[in-house]
């Protein structure tokens, strides 16, 4: 009986001395310990390359290169579905275009947007609306293709989304 007393107190006390540091632990968060600062130390040396930029001249496009620049916004599920729609387009076709995301949606919501969808293409933080005053976009989703200073196709909002698709489709295939 003794013995079964003691196994009692003794695991009665651990669950106490547990409950307490698991607690402490919760409110507190981790301390700076031999584990923690491993972790840090082998994230601190990777590199991940930024893909948001803040002009065109900034992001790694060759404008003389054909790209495709699409106007889009991070809260609206339409443009999220334009954006994937073309870059599966373009990745499986292998059409020698650059596809790059426009927005004027804030830094921080954009980083987490690329993150949430590990997006690649490069995106350019429009916040003064410099590019959608010069192509006059008023609404996103809105695509343009151009070369240079040459404009190849730009969105008609009046036209029904199916045409629209179908008239940047066979601007894209001519490009192969």
């Amino acid at each position: 009986m003794r013995k079964k007393f003691k196994f009692f107190v003794f695991y009665f006390f651990g669950l106490m001395i547990f409950n307490l540091l698991a607690s402490a632990l919760m409110f507190n968060g981790p301390k700076e310990g031999f584990a923690l600062m491993a972790l840090k130390e082998n994230f601190s040396g990777l590199d991940l390359q930024k893909n948001y930029f803040f002009s065109l001249r900034e992001a790694p496009i060759d404008l003389e290169r054909p790209f495709l620049l699409i106007f889009f916004n991070v809260s609206c599920p339409v443009c999220w579905d334009e954006l994937f729609v073309w870059r599966d387009f373009v990745e499986t076709r292998q059409i020698p275009v650059q596809l790059v995301g426009v927005t004027r949606d804030r830094e921080e919501a954009v980083s987490h947007f690329l993150r949430k969808y590990a997006l690649t293409i490069p995106v350019i933080i429009d916040r003064q609306s410099q590019l959608f005053r010069l192509y006059r976009v008023r609404l996103e989703p809105f695509l343009l293709l151009g070369r240079g200073q040459e404009i190849i196709y730009k969105d008609n909002l009046m036209e029904p989304v199916t045409r629209r698709r179908e008239k940047l489709e066979q601007c894209l295939l001519a490009l192969r």
